[in-house]
Formats: C-alpha cells, structure tokens, sequence
C-alpha cells in the first residue's frame, strides 16, 4: 500500500509485482504520472496497470490511462469479488512467467553444458584423427621399409640356402658367397 505517487514509486524499485492498482487521483503525483514513471523502468515496464477512480472519467482520461499502460479502467463502487478475479489472473500470469525464466535459465544453463561437451567431443574426434593419419603413415612406411628389407633378404636367404644344399657347383658356390659378403 501506498499514500502517494512517490511512495507508490519506492516500492516498486524494492519489490517486484505482479499487479500494481493505481489510482488516478493521488496527492502530488498523479495516477498517470505514477504510471509513466513506473513502466519508464526497465524492471517494472511490463507490470499491468489496473488504474481505479471514485470519479467519473471521461473517455479523455480513460484513453490516458490505456496510454500509460493501463490493462483496465475501474470505478468505485468496486465489486470485491471482479476485482480479486482479475488481479487473480495477473497473478497467475506472473508465477507463469516465473517458471518459464527458470525454465529459461536452466535451459541455458544445460545448452551451455551441452555446447562444452561437444567442444571437447570435437577437440577428441580431431585428436583420433590425427592419430588415424599418423598410424596410417607409420603402416605406409613399415609397408615399404618391409618391401626394400626384403627385396636384398631374399638374395641372401636364396644364396644361403643355395650353399645349404649338396651337389652344386663350386661357380655357383662361388656367387653365393659373394652374395652373402
């Protein structure tokens, strides 16, 4: 509860509100006033405006108080029961979007948790690759360093086994000692 524009003012830089009822004639600042500097606020620009009057307003005025971000326009005689109805709904409205910034945040949170498993997913797939391609070369140059070992090897076991065996000719001996030195 608040006596005046300015008190009305203080409260909502201290506390956040689903609802705010104004009325549109207050001592100092006016209803209008009150309702212009509030939604001039980035943290209470959203908050519904349900302005009250024991005047009769014209549609001047009515069309002011739409303009500084009324939802509705209500005169005294107010009948308790519309009017709990109607707050009842901005505050339904507002736990609602409470929960969806929580929700909001929390799916934030859990995308950036996401996004720094994935970065460490790639970082590991490019790490395997490379391993891939370093244990690909390494068989490519085993492949080869087999091929040019044996190429010379099979001179030799050939004149090994060429020296193995009886009965051949001392020129033929000959050669396959010379292979082997």
């Amino acid at each position: 509860t608040a006596r005046s524009g300015q008190e009305a003012l203080r409260h909502v830089l201290q506390f956040d509100f689903a609802v705010i009822l104004l009325d549109v004639n207050m001592p100092g600042m006016d209803g209008f006033e009150t309702a212009e500097a509030i939604h001039s606020r980035e943290r209470s620009e959203s908050v519904p405006i349900i302005f009250v009057t024991a005047f009769l307003a014209d549609e001047i005025n009515r069309l002011k108080g739409y303009q500084q971000g009324a939802v509705d326009y209500l005169f005294t005689p107010i009948i308790p029961q519309i009017l709990q109805a109607k707050v009842s709904v901005f505050v339904t409205l507002a736990k609602k979007n409470i929960e969806l910034n929580q929700h909001a945040e929390t799916l934030r949170q859990r995308t950036a948790e996401l996004l720094a498993s994935n970065n460490q997913l790639q970082s590991e797939i490019n790490q395997r690759k490379i391993a891939v391609e370093q244990n690909k070369a390494k068989d490519e140059f085993l492949a080869m360093l087999g091929h040019e070992l044996r190429n010379p090897l099979s001179a030799i076991t050939s004149a090994a086994s060429l020296i193995a065996r009886e009965g051949i000719s001392d020129a033929a001996m000959e050669r396959a000692k010379i292979i082997l030195h």
